[in-house]
């Protein structure tokens, strides 16, 4: 590791560059040893930390000079891109490096190892990577960009390492099975929904200020925010123990939580992840109530505590994106739509991740909402229901039973007193043979005056009523009955 702190010679406008350079830009390809990229990442952030400029002044001035030979990811003169994404294809070197704290050289012996101690950060405890990492401006590679690449390619590889640390799953590895998350996995999770729900504004900027920092992170986080969809509801609201978590559970601070959903919801890809895991997880808490029905007196309760925790979620997330789309340089709704589209993936992750917890929710994976209210209502139906009491059976007989007369037979079912109200009459001539009262209507049609109109002009109407057949009084334009 000393040597990625000597000079090296080159040509192209600067006369040296860093070991490190050199090591960076070789470590994008391939996969290395855990031990070797924690070791040489926790020697190389101490570097970075100590002179954070030292790669800018030791870069080649010409574009045409590169060592990334790919074609995205910089020109490879900023060893911390390299170093962030060999991470990436390694998610069990990623998980041990982003739980390390910042080491300095106490012992000056030229190099930074375990034995030497850690930073101080706030409130007197140690800096981890994840706070450093997060503190990077995202033009800290500016000076290491080429002219038709990505313009933060250390930060989209940032966001690959974090994701591999959190899920053990390398960018661009799609169908990789779900690994049960460890401790180690969730404290990285746990680091950054704290650190983003205490100061949101890293995510999303107040109206009139600035694109935030790690705006250009929220799809990564998106993605890791669905990967523990099962913790975040639980921390939403988990006292009946119904919600497993795919391997340890990652404990989150509610308000936190919230403020980072809240804050992440709003782009549309990250939007398009959480929703779509939001929903097929919910999903699988109710189909496993009724899969176990027998198990709850009370199924409609038992639902209600089944998805009051997604409910919640999904209404952070209806706000969020609520506030996406009015914001002064909002997105489209046509985008929610397609992140939501582009993440369905997320369905078959969420039920392979479920694994035997909830077997019952596979048959409801593709299943639409029409379709789950039909299933739902039947097994609610086919649920066996709790006997009433004594008192309730009272009186739901005397609402609606059938009585005896005083010859012991069964009598017609008494009805409501408002059933043989029957709709009156017009007329106000017409015999009310079905109607025991008849009520005049509230407003009267006034008379028009001789002036206005002759009686001559229309005959006398005649009403439908019958029996009897009756004819009104009144020789009007209008028919009354």
């Amino acid at each position: 590791m000393k040597a990625g702190r000597k000079e090296l010679d080159v040509f192209g406008g600067v006369r040296q560059i860093y070991g490190y350079q050199a090591l960076g830009a070789l470590l994008r390809e391939g996969k290395y040893d855990t031990e070797f990229l924690t070791s040489v990442g926790r020697d190389m952030i101490a570097m970075d930390r100590k002179d954070p400029r030292a790669w800018e002044f030791h870069t080649p001035y010409g574009l045409e000079s590169v060592l990334n030979q790919g074609k995205e990811g910089g020109r490879g003169f900023y060893p911390l891109t390299g170093l962030m994404e060999a991470l990436g294809n390694n998610p069990d070197a990623a998980t041990a490096f982003f739980n390390e704290p910042v080491r300095e050289d106490t012992d000056k012996d030229g190099i930074v190892t375990k034995d030497d101690k850690p930073v101080k950060g706030q409130h007197g405890q140690d800096r981890g990577m994840v706070d450093y990492m997060l503190d990077k401006k995202p033009y800290m590679d500016s000076f290491d960009i080429t002219r038709t690449g990505d313009l933060h390619p250390a930060q989209q590889a940032l966001g690959d390492a974090l994701v591999a640390a959190v899920s053990h799953r390398s960018p661009g590895d799609e169908d990789a099975p779900p690994v049960a998350h460890t401790k180690e996995m969730a404290a990285v999770m746990e680091r950054v929904v704290e650190r983003i729900g205490d100061k949101p504004e890293l995510v999303v900027a107040k109206p009139g200020d600035p694109e935030g920092p790690l705006h250009g992170l929220s799809g990564h986080f998106g993605q890791m925010a669905a990967e523990y969809m099962p913790d975040i509801q639980a921390a939403a609201g988990n006292d009946s123990r119904m919600i497993k978590a795919n391997g340890e559970m990652a404990e989150f601070g509610k308000s936190g939580m919230a403020s980072f959903i809240g804050a992440v919801g709003q782009d549309p890809d990250a939007y398009g992840a959480m929703t779509t895991a939001q929903r097929t997880f919910t999903t699988a808490l109710v189909n496993d109530v009724f899969a176990h029905r027998s198990e709850h007196d009370d199924l409609d309760a038992a639902i209600k505590v089944a998805v009051h925790p997604g409910g919640q979620i999904a209404g952070i997330l209806s706000e969020a994106r609520a506030e996406g789309i009015f914001a002064e340089n909002g997105h489209k709704k046509e985008e929610y739509v397609k992140g939501v589209e582009d993440n369905a993936k997320w369905v078959n992750r969420v039920i392979s991740a479920a694994g035997g917890k909830y077997l019952e929710m596979v048959p409801l994976a593709g299943m639409s909402w029409g379709r789950f209210r039909r299933t739902s209502r039947r097994a609610r139906s086919r649920a066996p229901r709790r006997r009433s009491s004594r008192r309730s059976r009272a009186a739901t007989s005397r609402r609606g039973s059938t009585t005896r007369n005083r010859s012991g037979s069964r009598a017609r079912p008494r009805r409501p007193r408002c059933a043989s109200r029957r709709k009156e009459r017009a007329c106000p001539n017409a015999p009310s043979t079905l109607s025991p009262v008849w009520r005049p209507p509230r407003r009267r049609m006034p008379i028009p005056s001789a002036a206005t109109w002759s009686p001559r002009r229309t005959a006398a109407p005649e009403c439908s009523a019958s029996p009897p057949r009756a004819r009104c009084s009144l020789s009007l334009p209008v028919q009354l009955c």
